[in-house]
């Protein structure tokens, strides 16, 4: 028994694997020391996505390292073992093509800054925030908790949300008997205090006039930008300054009216 704990093979492969634990650490803490020290949310985003990335490639390198290592402390023959790799890694990347386009995916997304984790991004009608990015795969999670995950080779599908304000259109209705003139007078009003919520982007926030004569009433649209997460709080604010204006300038706001007429017969 003790000769048995004596061998170097024991010591040695238990040493092996203290070392791989400790330089995973390491290399994570390393590549976050590195990467984490942007102030711009954006930056600290696409940062956080290359520590997520990069800790998990310097992982498996470490581990096939230290597994390579263990088996020359057992006597195995590594440089062959090596070479043969090359034959072997032909034939398996025929049988996995579509992985390798998933992995050559998660590198186009890194090189050209497609999404990072922390940006909302939609999927084929899927909204939510990227939770995580590995080299094959990326989690998104919508407002329900729901979590979806893709193939990165889907990247070209993908719409960005978190990359530019995002602008949405608001439509709010005024009765026919009430003088447009008077509804725009409102709006002119209405369009200053829209301005003074916090995160709306000012210079994008806009009056677009009358849109559209409806069955009961006259359509009066607004453009606002903001960020995508901002949007829901936003808009409920704008919704309390219009009704509260509208209020103020007795200006109707309409319900659906049927005419009907009484004809004779003849």
């Amino acid at each position: 028994m003790i000769e048995f704990l004596s061998k170097k093979e024991i010591w040695g492969l238990i040493l092996l694997i203290i070392i791989g634990f400790v330089l995973s650490i390491l290399s994570k803490w390393f590549i976050k020391k590195v990467l984490l020290k942007e102030k711009d949310i954006h930056k600290v985003r696409k940062a956080k996505t290359y520590v997520n990335l990069f800790g998990r490639i310097a992982k498996i390198i470490i581990w096939l390292i230290i597994i390579l290592m263990i088996l020359q402390l057992y006597g195995f023959d590594v440089k062959t073992f090596v070479a043969g790799l090359g034959i072997v890694s032909v034939i398996v990347g025929l049988a996995l093509q579509d992985t390798l386009k998933d992995i050559l995916g998660g590198i186009t997304i890194l090189a050209n800054d497609f999404y990072s984790i922390g940006d909302i991004i939609t999927f084929e009608e899927f909204t939510g925030e990227v939770t995580d990015i590995t080299l094959r795969v990326t989690k998104i999670k919508n407002f329900n908790n729901e979590i979806k995950c893709f193939t990165n080779r889907n990247v070209s599908s993908i719409i960005n949300h978190t990359k530019h304000n995002y602008i949405y259109y608001l439509y709010f209705s005024a009765s026919y008997e009430t003088e447009v003139e008077k509804v725009e007078k409102a709006f002119s009003n209405i369009i200053k205090l829209i301005k003074e919520i916090p995160g709306v982007k000012t210079e994008l926030v806009k009056y677009l006039g009358l849109d559209k004569l409806d069955e009961s009433s006259i359509n009066y649209g607004i453009q606002v930008a903001s960020k995508y997460t901002d949007q829901f709080r936003i808009k409920k604010e704008i919704n309390k300054i219009v009704e509260k204006e509208f209020k103020k300038n007795d200006i109707k706001i309409p319900y659906p009216q049927i005419e009907v007429h009484d004809a004779k017969i003849i």
